[in-house]
């Protein structure tokens, strides 16, 4: 039945089309003829008993009495009587074959004559059975007719689900007038199929509209998820007269009662002509544990092309494959009781799935994997794939109910389908409860990344041995968990998830291998110290990497690379340090990211710890000035006493994985300094990678002369611009370059000094020595700093 309706704006759906339906050969299952005489079948219709509004403003109490529902031989008879009830100023019936009948796809009619008596509300319509999406409206309606009795003649088919209702007003709904409706019998009809909803009059297709929109014809299912197509369960069918409320009117015309709603019949067809035909090949009984199964499926479709062919354990899908044919090869089937079968589906989303086969691996029915096989690591183990065996075998759930239902629903762990029908995931985790997976592990060393969403903790292990602990701080959006260098040994195991904190719920699990770290050492210099100012530095490290796929060396002063290189020797000179105190170490890196870093050595060149060149030596001019590496010492002024994440001073910085590191929350009256060399006196110009909403300026000096004005940034919507700033007049030699903040509310990562007529091949990225200069490959990650 309708709930309050309320027109606002078009928002959501948007799963309307032309008709277009396949041909179907609709076979009768089920009939209420109504060829008796008395109560309406008890075998086939139950009661709703009750009044209070039934959540739309309505008048009437509903009963259970021959006087509100009976047979009368041919025609099912459901009277609403204005008479004080329970309460009630009128009585009534609601029938339902809810806990009797109920069905998943199919053409549902009923022949009826409606009332035409004012405040009458008769309605042919359906709910979900099970309510598996949760209450009304997530689980869906269908409203076959409903009738107003202040519109006499006007006819209603409409569709209520979470996506849109009548509580919002943006449901899909049809009307037709039938100008006898009230003096004669007609047919009202539903089409339900996987892919599309259809209404009917008279076998007449009811143009399903949504407000606000143009679009109509038949509800075609978006394939989003259940907010939008809650139809894939099972539905239960309803008849009721109802007094007033929302869509009956305030009015009602007394005399008018008795009001009768007429039903010839109710009659329930199924799809029998256009399903798939899908044959399960041989499958063995008895498997021997740790043997091979072979698995293979065919389908076809009569009038159309198969989709895809599926081979199942339970509910779990093995493999799905395009079209119609899959086959599939099990290695190292596990001990355990399985049951195997066949689903194809064809273009217009109607499945046949065969009749299980009873598989039994080795003997008995010990706790076995959902897949038949171990899991492999390293991959993704899904959470909804836990083991089979049930509670205390296979996993512990505090509550023997499951509250979720959408997956699995026989056991107690509960698993839910996310809103956009994309994933599955395990849902009211509790502390002490856990979960178990049979996995079959390479041995090595793992990233593991955890798919989480809410804030708790949990731990993993293998075969009752710890392997690694997580903690989550509260996050309402699915993000994910790692542990880094995880050592797991090899073999068939299982993995058990223990929550150590309730309140996070668990998508997946993945397993990368990473293998082990490089190991390295700073040999020169072997001890901090001191060297001469303008003196060298030498610099070598020794590596080792026992997998054997070292990628690079690199030399850091801090968080700068020095020198980097591919392949041994790992050796390289610093000439001419400027005075300044450093902090100098080596890291390694492999293929797949993995980090090895040195101690740090501090190096002090002369007798103090003057002012000093990021790098130990002046940026060159011409050439790119990396911002982020502004000078040592008292380089810098910053209003604010933050930061400190990247470098120990306060200046603010953010990492990039193409810009590098740069400056970001610059303010009015905030300076940097850099210790630049310019390499031949003349003009230079300017350009700058920045990036900004709305704009900023600064000026520039060299050892306290201005060079020229303000040179403006102009806005550049969000993104990473490269901009020319003009140009300056540059003495040869060693200078102070500042760069003086007046007005805030940028960021930039460079600043480069060019020739006049030279440009970087593309001035919007940085070159591959600025890349080595903001990090070495791979160049998508931020830097680590060993700390002493």
């Amino acid at each position: 039945m309708l709930r309050l309706r309320i027109l606002i704006p078009f928002l959501l759906l948007t799963g309307f089309g032309a008709h277009q339906a396949a041909a179907q050969n609709w076979t009768l299952v089920w009939a209420d003829e109504f060829d008796y005489t008395g109560a309406p079948d008890p075998t086939k219709w139950d009661y709703d008993i009750g009044g209070g509004g039934w959540g739309n403003q309505e008048l009437q109490f509903y009963t259970d009495r021959t006087e509100n529902a009976r047979v009368d031989g041919s025609t099912l008879i459901v009277e609403a009587r204005a008479e004080a009830t329970s309460g009630s100023s009128y009585s009534s019936a609601r029938l339902k074959t809810m806990g009797k009948m109920a069905w998943k796809y199919g053409r549902i009619e009923a022949r009826a004559q409606v009332p035409t008596a004012e405040g009458t509300w008769p309605a042919i319509w359906m709910l979900s059975e099970d309510t598996a999406y949760g209450t009304w409206p997530a689980s869906g309606e269908i409203d076959i007719m409903e009738h107003a009795g202040r519109d006499p003649g006007l006819i209603h088919t409409s569709l209520h689900l979470e996506a849109g209702n009548g509580l919002t007003g943006n449901f899909p709904t049809g009307t037709k007038r039938v100008s006898t409706a009230t003096t004669d019998f007609h047919v009202y009809a539903v089409e339900w199929e996987p892919r599309e909803i259809r209404f009917y009059i008279d076998d007449e297709l009811v143009d399903l509209r949504f407000p606000g929109t143009s679009t109509s014809g038949a509800y075609v299912n978006p394939q989003r998820g259940w907010q939008e197509w809650p139809y894939d369960q099972p539905f239960h069918v309803l008849i009721n007269l109802a007094i007033g409320g929302t869509f009956g009117g305030s009015t009602v015309d007394n005399g008018a009662f008795p009001a009768q709603l007429l039903v010839d019949y109710v009659r329930v067809y199924e799809n029998t002509g256009t399903l798939p035909n899908v044959t399960l090949g041989s499958v063995p009984s008895t498997v021997d544990a740790g043997g091979s199964l072979m698995l293979n499926a065919t389908a076809s479709d009569p009038d159309g092309q198969m989709e895809s062919t599926e081979l199942l354990q339970g509910e779990v899908a093995l493999l799905k494959q395009s079209g119609g044919s899959a086959s599939l090869t099990l290695q190292n089937v596990q001990p355990g009781c399985y049951s195997v079968s066949a689903r194809g589906t064809d273009e217009a989303g109607w499945q046949t799935q065969t009749d299980p086969v009873d598989v039994v691996v080795g003997t008995g029915c010990p706790q076995a994997p959902v897949t038949m096989a171990p899991q492999p690591i390293p991959g993704t183990v899904q959470a909804e794939y836990y083991d089979l065996g049930g509670s205390g075998v296979a996993y512990t759930d505090l509550d023997p109910a499951n509250n979720a239902g959408a997956f699995r629903a026989d056991e107690s762990v509960e698993v839910a389908l996310s809103a956009d029908g994309s994933r599955y995931y395990v849902t009211g985790i509790a502390r002490r409860e856990w979960i178990e997976y049979t996995v079959d592990v390479d041995a090595g060393t793992y990233l593991i990344e955890a798919d989480v969403r809410g804030a708790g903790g949990f731990s993993l292990e293998l075969d009752g041995a710890a392997v690694a602990d997580f903690s989550l701080p509260s996050n309402s959006d699915w993000h994910t968990v790692s542990a880094t260098d995880v050592t797991l040994p090899g073999g068939v195991q299982v993995l058990r998830f223990a929550p150590s904190q309730a309140g996070f719920e668990l998508d997946f699990i993945s397993f990368e291998e990473t293998g082990a770290a490089p190991m390295a050492s700073l040999d020169e210099p072997a001890v901090s110290g001191t060297i001469a100012a303008g003196g060298d530095l030498a610099l070598a490290a020794s590596v080792s990497d026992p997998d054997q796929d070292l990628a690079e060396v690199s030399f850091m002063q801090g968080i700068g690379v020095l020198a980097t290189f591919q392949q041994a020797p790992f050796q390289a000179t610093v000439n001419g340090v400027s005075e300044g105190c450093y902090s100098v170490w080596a890291r390694a890196i492999d293929s797949r990211g993995n980090e090895g870093m040195t101690e740090l050595r501090e190096i002090q060149a002369g007798s103090s710890c003057a002012q000093a060149p990021y790098l130990m030596r002046p940026a060159a001019i011409p050439g790119p000035i990396r911002l982020a590496y502004f000078d040592l010492g008292p380089g810098h002024s910053d209003l604010t006493t933050g930061d400190g994440v990247f470098r120990s001073e306060p200046v603010d910085l953010a990492w990039d994985a193409d810009e590098g590191y740069y400056l970001t929350d610059v303010a009015s009256r905030e300076w940097v300094e850099y210790t630049i060399e310019v390499r031949t006196a003349g003009t230079y110009d300017v350009s700058a990678r920045v990036r900004t909403a709305a704009g900023g300026g600064f000026e520039l000096e060299v050892d306290g002369q201005a060079l020229g004005g303000r040179r403006d940034v102009a806005a550049t919507g969000g993104d990473w611009q490269t901009q020319q700033l003009g140009s300056v007049d540059l003495a040869a030699g060693t200078q102070v370059l500042r760069i003086d903040v007046r007005s805030g509310g940028f960021e930039m990562a460079t600043l480069r000094f060019s020739a006049p007529g030279t440009t970087a091949l593309n001035p919007d990225l940085p070159s591959i020595l600025e890349i080595g200069a903001a990090y070495p490959n791979p160049a998508n990650r931020m830097l680590s700093i060993p700390v002493t």
